[in-house]
């Protein structure tokens, strides 16, 4: 199988098996295609092209050809450079790993990981719940996870992924949706 097989199935799995409803997960795609095509040519070079068929934020293939053959890959919950240079280790002593797959996000899907908190409160919305009380209960978790996110060094685990030459993805939203 391809890197990039494994990695589109993940997400088709985590849309087959999400919540909301289809026509929403087919609107926040519209919505991106539409910013896409207001930009600027200039603009558009800098667009992650994924939101234009991948609606997880937290979720990305951070580093690999897309077309290399993978039969073993190393899974993990928090992937971070520890388990980068274990991989790298275990290559060298005679086991095939062809890439990292993480479940939480790494790399450039922890930059947009808050508004994926997002996705919670429409969630309970669409269950009936006014967002003055939504905001009551997710608000301080929110303003935790985005003071979390930005100071740190998020590409680390990718960067150490690079240099060993070793594939790295994660996949958050689409695993919790099964």
């Amino acid at each position: 199988m391809k890197l990039i097989d494994v990695y589109r199935l993940a997400i088709q799995t985590g849309i087959e098996h999400d919540l909301r409803p289809k026509e929403m997960i087919d609107r926040i795609l519209e919505k991106e295609k539409a910013r896409y095509d207001s930009l600027s040519e200039e603009e558009r070079s800098y667009f992650d092209m994924e939101r234009l068929w991948n609606p997880y934020g937290d979720t990305r293939l951070s580093y690999g050809s897309e077309d290399l053959d993978v039969k073993r890959l190393m899974w993990g919950i928090d992937i971070e450079t520890g388990e980068v240079l274990l991989a790298d280790r275990l290559k060298e002593k005679g086991e095939r790993i062809d890439g990292i797959v993480g479940h939480h996000p790494l790399g450039s899907s922890k930059i947009p990981f808050p508004e994926v908190i997002d996705i919670q409160n429409e969630l309970y919305h669409g269950y009936g719940v006014p967002y003055n009380m939504i905001e009551g209960m997710m608000g301080s978790r929110m303003a935790e996870v985005k003071r979390g996110v930005h100071p740190s060094n998020y590409n680390q685990a990718v960067d150490a992924a690079k240099l060993l030459d070793i594939p790295i993805m994660n996949i958050h939203a689409p695993a919790d949706n099964c």
